[in-house]
């Protein structure tokens, strides 16, 4: 599992890179397919086998998810003051590991919101 989520951490910093403003919100989904599947993970990336999410991120606001959606086909271009969630994860028939954090596009690019330590944090259920 370390690393899938050292590989999950690189898909988000290769997605950073990418968005600019006026990116459009399907062109971070694409990479980050391209890497996943270059990676060995086209089974496990959003979901496992069949059961996927199409999406790699979302705009965040007065709701969780909101426009746009980082997803194939999605033409909205992130702009200067949209805030965002990226959230590259691979799923296992033993669990899921990934990131999520949150971002808020500005002239000169994506910055972080997040304030938490990217660290695995093991979940048991009882």
């Amino acid at each position: 599992m370390v690393k899938a989520f050292e590989d999950a951490q690189f898909i988000n910093s290769e997605l950073i890179k990418c968005i600019k403003p006026g990116t459009p919100a399907e062109e971070p989904y694409i990479l980050a397919v391209k890497l996943a599947e270059e990676m060995g993970y086209k089974d496990n990336f959003m979901g496992y086998k069949e059961d996927k999410v199409k999406f790699v991120g979302h705009g965040i606001g007065l709701e969780l998810d909101e426009f746009p959606i980082l997803a194939k086909g999605v033409k909205t271009p992130i702009m200067p003051g949209m805030t965002f969630a990226l959230e590259p994860k691979f799923v296992f028939p033993e669990g899921a590991i990934g990131t999520e954090n949150s971002f808020v596009m500005t002239e000169n690019g994506p910055e972080y919101l997040s304030i938490t330590p990217e660290v695995i944090t093991y979940v048991e259920y009882a």
